[in-house]
C-alpha cells in the first residue's frame, strides 16, 4: 500500500492523487480517499503530509490499527510535528488506549506550546478516568498559560471543594481571588479555605476585607471573630462578637462564643490584677 516501499523522492504526480484524496474526504468516501492517498505515496514516500492524510481516512473508515501505523509514518518523517501528535491522541482514544494517548497530548502540548487544546483534551481524558486531581493540575495550567480561561478555574475548585482536596482548593481560589478581587463570594470560599487549611494570617486579611467592605455574613464575621480568638487577640474577637449581638443576632453558637472570650478576657484581667499587687 506504499507504506512499506522504498523511499521515493516527491514526484508532481503524487500532488494530483492527494488532491483526490482530499476531495474524496469532502465527500465523506473515505475508503476512496484512503486509496488516493495510497495511489500518491507510490510517487512519494517522505511526506508526512500524505500519511496523515491517509491515517484520517483510515480511521474514518473504522480502521483504527492500520490508521496508527499510517500515522507512526508520519511521526517517523516529522518527529516535532504537532500535527503528528493530535492526530495520534485521536487515533489512541478512538483504540480506548488513554494511556497513549495522554502522552501524545503531552507531545503535542510540547511541540505547540501556546496552544491549550491538548491540555483541554488531556483533563477530559482525566475527568473520564475519575482521576480528579490530576483534571485539577491541568486546568491550572491552563489557566496559568490563558488568564481568560477563568471558568477552568471554577471548575476545578468545584471539584477540588468536592473531594475535599483543601490543597488544590487553595491553588485555586487564591488565582480565583486574584483574577476577581471584588467578588464577595469567590473571597468568602477563599477565606474559609484559608481558614480550614490553617493559613491563619492570610485568612485574617481576607475575612477582614469582607467586613471592611461589607461583604460578610453572619457566619464570616462569627469566623473572624474565632480566628481572632485563636490568634489570642480577644478584644478583636469580642468587637465582632458585640457587633454581632447589636445586630440582634443571638444564636447559639454567638452567645456561645461571646461568654467564652468574656470569660477568657475576664480571666486575663484578674492575672494582671494579681501580677500588679505581686
Amino acid at each position: 500500500n506504499g507504506q512499506d516501499a522504498a523511499p521515493v523522492q516527491f514526484d508532481s504526480r503524487a500532488l494530483s492523487h492527494y488532491l483526490d484524496g482530499d476531495l474524496y474526504m469532502l465527500q465523506g468516501d473515505y475508503r476512496k480517499a484512503a486509496a488516493s492517498y495510497e495511489m500518491a505515496l507510490r510517487f512519494d514516500t517522505t511526506s508526512a503530509t500524505i500519511y496523515l492524510g491517509l491515517a484520517e481516512a483510515l480511521l474514518n473508515d473504522g480502521r483504527p490499527k492500520v490508521s496508527f501505523k499510517a500515522a507512526e509514518r508520519a511521526q517517523q518523517l516529522e518527529p516535532e510535528d504537532p500535527r503528528v501528535y493530535q492526530f495520534l491522541a485521536r487515533n489512541a482514544i478512538a483504540r480506548n488506549d488513554n494511556s497513549a494517548a495522554i502522552d501524545y497530548l503531552d507531545k503535542w502540548a510540547l511541540y505547540d506550546p501556546e496552544n491549550i487544546d491538548p491540555l483541554f483534551k488531556k483533563a477530559a481524558i482525566f475527568i473520564g478516568l475519575k482521576r480528579f486531581e490530576e483534571a485539577i493540575d491541568t486546568y491550572l495550567i491552563i489557566y496559568d498559560k490563558d488568564p481568560s480561561q477563568r471558568h477552568v478555574l471554577e471548575r476545578a475548585g468545584e471539584m477540588a471543594l468536592s473531594l475535599g482536596d483543601l490543597e488544590r482548593a487553595y491553588q485555586t481560589y487564591q488565582r480565583l481571588s486574584k483574577a476577581l478581587p471584588d467578588d464577595g463570594a469567590v473571597a468568602r470560599t477563599f477565606a474559609e479555605i484559608t481558614l480550614r487549611s490553617e493559613r491563619h494570617e492570610e485568612a485574617l486579611k481576607v475575612f477582614e476585607w469582607l467586613v471592611e467592605t461589607g461583604n460578610a455574613t453572619v457566619t464570616t464575621r462569627l469566623q473572624l471573630a474565632w480566628l481572632y480568638r485563636r490568634l489570642d487577640r480577644l478584644s478583636d474577637s469580642q468587637a465582632v462578637l458585640n457587633s454581632l449581638l447589636d445586630d440582634g443576632q443571638r444564636q447559639w453558637d454567638v452567645l456561645s462564643m461571646a461568654g467564652q472570650v468574656a470569660s477568657q478576657l475576664d480571666d486575663y484581667r484578674q492575672l494582671e490584677i494579681g501580677r500588679a499587687h505581686v
